[in-house]
C-alpha cells in the first residue's frame, strides 16, 4: 500500500516540477530581455542627435565639452601669439604685433636685436644708447614690456624684480615715423602739396651725395638701402616741407603713383635742398 502511495506522489508531482521550471525560465528570460531593452533604450537616447538636450547629465556633459573646447582654443591662441612674438626682429614687426594683441613681453636679447635693427638716428627715440649701456652695466634685465594704446606706446625695461629700470613713452607721430620708414607707399609726389617745394632729379641728388664727406656719404648710403636696390628705378627725390617728430619725410619717387618713404634727420638734407637742384615738372604734368 505504501509503495502505491509513493508511485502516485511521483506521478502527480513530476508535471508540477516541469511546469515550475518552465515558468522560472520564462521569468528569467523576461527579466533579461527587460534589462537588455532598457540598456539599448538608454544608449539610443543618449546617442540620438535629435533628442532635446535637457537634464543635469546633459548639462554637465555640455559644460565639459565647452570647457575642453575653450581650453584648446586658449592653448592654440597662446601658442600662435608666442610664435608671432618670437618672430619680432624689427620695430615694424613689433607694431604689427601690438596692433593685434596690445601687449608684448620681449626677452632682453630679442629687444637688443630689434634695437640694433633700428637706424642709428632713430635709437634715441626709443632709448639713448648711453642710457641702455648704463642700465645694462648696473643690473641685468629680465624682460622688456611693451604696451600699445590708442594714442601712444609704453616701453618698460624690467629688472630681475620686475621693477621698471627704464620707461619710455612714444607718441603716435613718433610711431608713424618708425613704422613707415623704408616702406613703399601709394603717393602722387608730383601733386602732394607738402612735396612741392623741393623735388629733384635723381641724378642731381646723387651728385649732391657725392659732394658730401666720405663718412657722411657712407652713413647716408647705409641708412638708405633704396640707393643700392637694383630692383627699383628711382626717378626723382622729394623732400617734405614739414618735419614729423623732428625728421624730414623724404620720398624716392618710383613712378607717378608710388614712392619709397624715408624719414631723415634735418641736418642730413641741407646739402640736398639747393635751389639749383630743383626738379622742374614737364609741361602738362
Amino acid at each position: 500500500m505504501s509503495s502505491l502511495r509513493s508511485e502516485y506522489r511521483r506521478f502527480v508531482h513530476k508535471p508540477y516540477l516541469w511546469i515550475g521550471a518552465v515558468l522560472l525560465l520564462l521569468l528569467v528570460a523576461e527579466m533579461s530581455f527587460d534589462i537588455i531593452e532598457h540598456a539599448l533604450g538608454r544608449y539610443m537616447v543618449w546617442h540620438n542627435p535629435g533628442r532635446e538636450k535637457i537634464g543635469r547629465s546633459w548639462k554637465e556633459g555640455e559644460n565639459r565639452l565647452l570647457a575642453s573646447t575653450q581650453l584648446e582654443q586658449i592653448t592654440r591662441d597662446v601658442r600662435q601669439r608666442n610664435t608671432a612674438m618670437a618672430s619680432i626682429t624689427t620695430f615694424s614687426d613689433l607694431l604689427d604685433f601690438l596692433n593685434a594683441n596690445g601687449r608684448a613681453v620681449l626677452a632682453p636679447e630679442q629687444f637688443g636685436v630689434l634695437y640694433q635693427n633700428l637706424p642709428e638716428f632713430f635709437r634715441p627715440l626709443v632709448i639713448p644708447s648711453e642710457d641702455l649701456i648704463a642700465i645694462h652695466r648696473q643690473q641685468p634685465l629680465s624682460n622688456v614690456l611693451v604696451e600699445r594704446s590708442s594714442d601712444r606706446m609704453e616701453l618698460a625695461l624690467l629688472d630681475q624684480n620686475n621693477q621698471a629700470a627704464y620707461r619710455r613713452t612714444l607718441s603716435n607721430e613718433q610711431l608713424t615715423v618708425l613704422a613707415n620708414h623704408g616702406k613703399e607707399v601709394a603717393l602722387e609726389a608730383g601733386s602732394a602739396e607738402r612735396f612741392q617745394a623741393a623735388q629733384f632729379e635723381y641724378q642731381d641728388f646723387l651728385e649732391a651725395l657725392d659732394r658730401k664727406f666720405v663718412d657722411d656719404r657712407a652713413k647716408i648710403m647705409r641708412e638708405l638701402p633704396v640707393l643700392t636696390d637694383l630692383g627699383v628705378n628711382v626717378q626723382r627725390v622729394a623732400f617734405s616741407s614739414r618735419s614729423v617728430a623732428g625728421f624730414v619725410e623724404t620720398a624716392f619717387v618710383l613712378d607717378d603713383f608710388h614712392a619709397r618713404i624715408y624719414y631723415l634727420p634735418e641736418e642730413w638734407i641741407s646739402d640736398f635742398t639747393n635751389r639749383s637742384m630743383r626738379y622742374e615738372e614737364p609741361p602738362g604734368f
